[in-house]
């Protein structure tokens, strides 16, 4: 298979059978790719490299193995995980990838982002996360306590989850116009991204390109991955405790 890609896995030390799951899909499929590209959110939140918990040490294994296997292995950062940095990414053989990148991958130019970049109906989440990805901002959440960044953040996330049960939910999807637009930009006919946790595959009309959109769901009972293998993309299902029962996702 020439790549797999996954992303909203959401791994936590209070879901152990997250990352159990996880370590399930580098054993199997991640095995079958020459290529794997996490589009972020790969964990619930991330306060720097500088502290490690259980998961992220059994995950920074699980991905050393899978790069000392020949896999070569992706990162774009998510909302949740966008400090994630070369301290944690370079022992688990992860590159870092800036989001809206194009990638050449059998063949096809593919437009990958985590996907919250173009929520922009969402005035507000945009403006925080223009703030959340400062540099000032970020240098100044590091230098504080690790004590300190873990009370902020969960803060920070209870905010987050009380803000997003009274928003209409149009307002936590992509912006159809800021799609089309990154099409017309990228020169792309692909793109594959994550965030909504609306998995689907969607075709915009672009400037009369019949262009591509595979939307990566988020891990719970059941895993998703999308992969290309040759001129193929699939959008794909599996049991988390069972990765290699696939079932292929048509819409």
């Amino acid at each position: 298979m020439d790549a797999i890609f996954i992303s909203d896995l959401h791994l936590q030390d209070s879901r152990p059978e997250l990352t159990d799951g996880f370590v399930r899909f580098c054993e199997t499929w991640g095995r079958k790719t020459q290529q794997l590209f996490i589009l972020g959110d790969l964990f619930e939140v991330w306060i720097g490299d500088d502290v490690a918990s259980k998961t992220s040490t059994v995950v920074q294994n699980s991905l050393a193995r899978l790069a000392g296997a020949g896999v070569k292995l992706w990162f774009i950062a998510g909302n949740r995980d966008f400090l994630l940095g070369k301290e944690f990414a370079q022992p688990a053989g992860l590159h870092l990838l800036a989001d809206g990148c194009i990638e050449k991958i059998a063949g096809n130019q593919v437009l990958l982002s985590h996907g919250d970049v173009y929520c922009t109906d969402d005035v507000e989440y945009q403006n925080f996360r223009k703030t959340m990805r400062d540099p000032r901002w970020i240098c100044a959440f590091l230098q504080r306590p690790a004590a300190a960044r873990q009370q902020m953040a969960a803060a920070l996330r209870q905010e987050s989850k009380a803000k997003g049960s009274e928003k209409a939910m149009y307002l936590m999807d992509v912006n159809r116009a800021a799609i089309d637009a990154a099409f017309e930009k990228a020169q792309t006919r692909l793109m594959i991204h994550g965030h909504t946790h609306r998995p689907a595959i969607h075709t915009h009309n672009v400037r009369g390109q019949t262009c591509k959109r595979v939307v990566l769901g988020d891990w719970g009972e059941l895993g998703w991955m999308a992969t290309i293998e040759g001129a193929s993309t699939q959008l794909l299902k599996f049991p988390l405790l069972a990765p290699e029962q696939v079932s292929r996702c048509e819409t």
